[in-house]
């Protein structure tokens, strides 16, 4: 850290600033050359994705639907 020229709380605001509630969530982070944070984090901290989701709901054999019907509305109109 010394070395970057960064304080502990630097870094911990740079984490926090991409999301990351614990560094301990890290798998592993550089500093890039241009300064930018890069970090890989724990397949347990590792956001869920669609493709993951629906894998798990076709083996709890539930209805896949994350999807909206084409003709759903977003929003519903309100009258007086």
């Amino acid at each position: 850290m010394k070395i970057l020229r960064m304080t502990i709380d630097q870094l911990e605001l740079r984490v926090r600033q991409k999301g990351i509630s614990r560094l301990s969530d890290i798998r592993t982070a550089t500093v890039e050359v241009n300064g930018r944070f890069g970090y890989e984090l724990k397949e347990s901290a590792r956001p869920i994705t669609r493709g993951e989701l629906e894998d798990l709901l076709m083996q709890l054999k539930l209805p896949v639907s994350l999807s909206q019907p084409k003709d759903a509305e977003v929003f519903d109109t309100v009258r007086d």
